[in-house]
């Protein structure tokens, strides 16, 4: 397998392999990447409580990056909402990746009909989509089946 595609798994109880690809590395892109996404729940209320995941990144470059941020979004068909976003917390300036290592953050991720993006989740299989950008341009995404479920 390329070194640029990643397969990560489902985390409940029905694996779903998913395929993602990298932009990371060569012609000017930073090479930074996913290592590892886990999901507390792959189950969302619409509209309900949040729930937290965490992410793994790697900088195989050798200089510091700042404004480094993650993006969650749920997708459902053409439905696409923001599900909570925030700069990494690599070092001790928030946003800043440190050259050459790995780093490990905690996040929130949750539903919200009414959050940025453009039409209606509703009840049934959708995917939680993590982007991972660098001064403002993704440069690795990872998607993860999910179930969307109706509000409380």
């Amino acid at each position: 397998m390329p070194p640029w595609i990643h397969l990560f798994l489902s985390p409940m109880s029905q694996p779903s392999p998913v395929l993602v690809s990298q932009s990371g590395g060569g012609g000017g892109t930073p090479n930074i990447w996913i290592e590892d996404v886990q999901l507390e729940t792959d189950v969302y209320s619409i509209d309900g409580p949040n729930a937290r995941y965490t992410v793994t990144i790697r900088n195989d470059d050798p200089i510091t990056y700042d404004e480094v941020v993650y993006q969650a979004w749920f997708e459902q068909g053409a439905a696409a909402r923001a599900a909570c976003g925030a700069k990494v917390t690599c070092s001790r300036r928030v946003g800043e990746l440190p050259a050459d290592r790995s780093c490990r953050n905690g996040f929130v991720i949750g539903t919200n009909d009414h959050a940025a993006g453009h039409g209606s989740l509703v009840p049934g299989p959708a995917l939680a989509r993590i982007d991972l950008s660098v001064e403002g341009r993704v440069v690795d995404t990872v998607v993860l089946p999910i179930t969307l479920i109706a509000p409380p």
